[in-house]
């Protein structure tokens, strides 16, 4: 019987602005509960709850756009297409 190869060990690539948006997001919700904030929009209190344990702990690696632009939108933020290197 072949011997079994070792698991590759997932290695989280660096994205420090996207990471940056979704502590903005997060962080701008505190105080809500994950039902609170889906019952205003279509994204599972689940979800919302993944987000928050952190990939290290089980939850979400990377948030999907559209589902972290619906969450942001309770909170009154919005997203805009910038180009780079202005601000």
């Amino acid at each position: 019987m072949a011997a079994r190869r070792a698991r590759r060990k997932w290695t989280r690539p660096e994205r420090p602005a996207y990471d940056r948006t979704v502590f903005e997001v997060l962080h701008s919700l505190t105080g809500q509960s994950a039902d609170a904030i889906a019952k205003q929009t279509w994204v599972s209190p689940s979800t919302i709850r993944a987000w928050r344990r952190g990939y290290e702990n089980g939850g979400t690696r990377h948030p999907q756009h559209s589902t972290l632009a619906a969450v942001a939108a309770v909170a009154g933020l919005e997203f805009q297409l910038v180009k780079k290197g202005t601000k």
